[in-house]
């Protein structure tokens, strides 16, 4: 289970960027307000992906600033407006009623404002790459559950885990859940099974098989022809953060309801791979039980099929 690469993004953005300077030169003004939104668009999507975040579908670079924003990024003053501007680009310049009878021509004026904007969008999205993983996301105090994607798009899925929130809140108290797997990551089928952390206090002192009844009978409540996998952790054991299927969902996962918990371990997980502690490979992950140690850090393999995943004992943490 692992992210995409941001590395294309931003090669894409360099381009966008090279072919407005260059059209700038040649007069091609709606192209350089094209390509400058395009180059911002796209540069914001990389930054968001090197943060394991994935973004709405949207070609909005209000939109992803604001996705940014909700993770910790602090935006330069004036930045949302002027990205505000930028979009209006996207459209108007791809036909032909935008650059004639409704807006008129574009102009150096135009063009040169949207190069500007692109190029200080590319800045700030260079200097966050600088400075390393962001604080986390912005959440409400302690104990508030909220919608920790309440303006994302889910497209095919949205009536199925909507359906899927109420009826867990009509029979357990939920404090965290974040949709993973390939549905997070987009790579999934019509049928594919959705995959979900959920953090619950009813969890605490519950074997596995009794945390799933609930659950499951909330899923079996929204009608979706297709299965689900509900992964069930107690509080204390989202906070001891050992076990390698969760190390997978903090990579990807996308947070649906959160108390703040969720956001406290992302920061967590980005600390101990910033530190070396974790480093994931093709088929698993490193893990190494302290930055001091002399012992060979230790391979966990991710599971196929019904195959177990050892996580690594409390004290190794």
């Amino acid at each position: 289970m692992r992210s995409p690469s941001p590395d294309p993004w931003f090669r894409s953005s360099e381009r966008d960027l090279g072919m407005a300077r260059h059209l700038l030169g040649a007069g091609f003004y709606e192209g350089v307000a094209f390509h400058s939104q395009q180059a911002a668009e796209k540069i914001l999507k990389g930054l968001l992906i090197s943060r394991h975040c994935l973004w709405q579908r949207t070609h909005s670079c209000t939109e992803l600033l604001a996705a940014l924003a909700r993770l910790g990024d602090t935006l330069p003053e004036g930045l949302l407006g002027a990205a505000a501007d930028l979009d209006r680009h996207y459209l108007k310049t791809r036909y032909p009623s935008g650059t004639t009878a409704d807006a008129g021509p574009y102009t150096a004026v135009v063009a040169e404002q949207a190069l500007i904007t692109a190029e200080t969008i590319a800045a700030f999205v260079k200097k966050r790459l600088a400075q390393g993983p962001t604080p986390g996301p912005r959440t409400g105090g302690p104990g508030e559950v909220r919608e920790a994607r309440a303006t994302r798009s889910w497209g095919a899925d949205s009536g199925v885990i909507r359906g899927f929130v109420s009826a867990l809140a009509a029979g357990l108290p939920v404090k965290t859940l974040v949709l993973m797997g390939s549905r997070a990551r987009g790579s999934h089928s019509p049928d594919s099974d959705y995959d979900f952390v959920l953090v619950s206090d009813c969890f605490t002192d519950l074997e596995p098989a009794e945390r799933r009844v609930r659950p499951y009978r909330a899923w079996s409540a929204t009608g979706s022809e297709c299965d689900a996998d509900i992964f069930c952790l107690a509080p204390t054991e989202l906070v001891a953060m050992s076990d390698p299927l969760l190390w997978d969902a903090l990579e990807e996962g996308i947070p649906i309801l959160d108390d703040g918990a969720w956001a406290a371990a992302v920061t967590e997980f980005h600390r101990l791979r910033a530190a070396g502690r974790l480093v994931a490979v093709e088929d698993g992950w490193l893990f190494a039980p302290a930055p001091a140690s002399p012992e060979q850090p230790h391979r966990f393999h991710r599971p196929v099929g019904d195959d177990a995943v050892e996580p690594p004992a409390e004290g190794d943490r």
